[in-house]
């Protein structure tokens, strides 16, 4: 027997608590979404379409699906596209379970200012497998940084008028330079790469 529950919802003025997973709850002015959860013997399925999420910090649109069958992982795809996010802010949205202390901080001392002008993330595999260091499934960040000051070292003067873009799959991370200044060099094409961000992080340039 298949039970099926169906939901419209339109919040306001709320937040999202994902406990541990992020720094802080994720506050909203609007939330809209359509939920359809079924249930069934062998397991259970979750569809969250049309996700619409505004705040002050950052403007988000996603589709979420998640299901498990008897015998099986609790499997999980997400879509998700980003627009407008101020670097000061981008601290918020960091998936803390799947990024070390050393990242975090490298990263909140990287970026100093700018904005994320868009970034989408698409999320495909087992969860309990999450970031996926076997390739088990897909994770994917990709996001276009304009008008940023970037630090890649604390050794180093910060890069000025940086567009870049920055690339998260999986288990790395690599930054490629569109335009920016170094103490007048030009730093378009530069790369900074991080190989495994579930170790000690090495990072190349």
């Amino acid at each position: 027997t298949q039970q099926n529950l169906h939901l419209e919802l339109d919040a306001t003025q709320g937040a999202l608590d994902f406990a541990h997973h992020f720094v802080a709850p994720i506050s909203y002015q609007q939330l809209n979404a359509t939920v359809d959860f079924s249930f069934v013997e062998e397991g259970w399925e979750l569809s969250v379409n049309d996700i619409a999420l505004v705040s002050d910090e950052v403007s988000l649109t996603a589709d979420l699906a998640m299901g498990f069958l008897k015998g099986n992982e609790t499997n999980m795809s997400l879509l998700a596209n980003i627009t407008e996010v101020d670097v000061s802010n981008i601290g918020l949205y960091y998936p803390l379970t799947s990024m070390s202390n050393s990242l975090v901080s490298y990263l909140n001392n990287a970026l100093i200012d700018g904005k994320v002008t868009q970034a989408q993330v698409l999320l495909n595999g087992p969860l309990a497998r999450f970031p996926f260091i076997e390739n088990e499934g897909v994770f994917i960040v990709n996001a276009e940084l304009e008008e940023a000051s970037f630090q890649f070292d604390e050794q180093w003067p910060s890069i000025t008028a940086f567009a870049a873009n920055l690339n998260f799959t999986n288990n790395s991370m690599l930054i490629t330079g569109r335009s920016g200044n170094l103490v007048g060099l030009d730093v378009s094409g530069v790369q900074a790469a991080i190989d495994d961000l579930g170790s000690e992080q090495i990072l190349v340039l």
